[in-house]
């Protein structure tokens, strides 16, 4: 385990898996893994950076933290794992791209304030593929964003 770059957080040096972060964490670039519940209840959380070198997040990686705003997943990430973002009551946006294919079970359960997802993919892709379970009928999508 290490702690590089002095960046609060408790890193698997063999897998570049960030097991546990702080409020304060900044990300080391060559992450490929946020371990389970890697943040979860960090209730102080407003934002963070994922580095592109992320291609998987684990289930519970941000449950309840509460104060996050907003976040954007990194293009390698493939599936939104379950129970994610459970209780970010805060969280109003997030930008999700394209190769996401799947949103599992509770990623955004009870995010009350989700008003806007950026989804990079098309409409069809959405809805034929990526969100199968989630209730978001009171979240504007944007398809084919390009921000």
């Amino acid at each position: 385990y290490d702690s590089r770059n002095n960046c609060n957080a408790i890193i698997e040096t063999a897998t570049n898996t960030l097991i546990s972060g702080c409020n304060n964490t900044i990300i080391p670039n060559d992450i490929e893994v946020l371990g389970v519940a890697a943040f979860a209840s960090r209730s102080t959380l407003t934002d963070i950076t994922i580095p592109d070198s992320v291609y998987r997040i684990d289930s519970y990686a941000f449950y309840g933290c509460t104060s996050l705003k907003t976040i954007t997943i990194p293009d390698k990430v493939s599936v939104l794992q379950n129970s994610l973002f459970w209780n970010c009551t805060s969280l109003e946006s997030i930008v999700i791209p394209k190769s996401v294919t799947t949103i599992e079970t509770g990623v955004f359960y009870n995010c009350i304030l989700l008003k806007t997802i950026y989804y990079k993919g098309s409409e069809l892709d959405w809805y034929l593929n990526v969100n199968k379970y989630e209730n978001l009928d009171n979240t504007i999508i944007y398809f084919d964003y390009e921000g």
